[in-house]
């Protein structure tokens, strides 16, 4: 009987020294984004510009580009692609940056343009996959 009462004992409290690690599912971060210049003079030659984005997440980030869209309130717009900048690409890189340039010519529309990034996923390997929010330079303060 009593090493009945052990082996209960045994199988009640072992499990309570096994903690597995808990880890929310949760979607890319994109921890910021730029451009420079700030404002482009349409009266100079061609203008251009250099956007970096840094995203992260615990498993990596999938996306090996993204794209970058510049706007304006009529819907005219530019695009170019954003690359990563690690080579061989680590797709169990946690924090990843993306680097591209985009050439405003000097007879654009004139007036307030903005940038919009697609989204990034994190890397499959964690058991879930979402997707960032989108990126708006609004919203980071570019």
């Amino acid at each position: 009987m009593r090493i009945k009462s052990i082996a209960v004992a045994v199988v009640v409290v072992l499990p309570t020294f096994y903690a597995p690690v808990a880890q929310a599912a949760q979607k890319p971060i994109i921890e910021s984004f730029t451009f420079t210049p700030n404002e482009v003079d349409i009266t100079s030659a061609n203008t251009k510009v250099e956007i970096e984005l840094i995203a992260s997440h615990p498993s990596g980030i999938e996306n090996s580009s993204t794209l970058a869209t510049l706007t304006n309130s009529r819907n005219d717009s530019l695009s170019t692609y954003l690359t990563r900048v690690d080579s061989p690409i680590n797709l169990s890189l946690i924090k990843v940056t993306y680097r591209g340039s985009l050439t405003v010519p000097r007879d654009i529309a004139t007036g307030v343009y903005s940038f919009t990034v697609a989204s990034l996923r994190n890397n499959n390997s964690s058991g879930y996959q979402y997707a960032s929010d989108a990126v708006d330079s609004k919203k980071y303060g570019a």
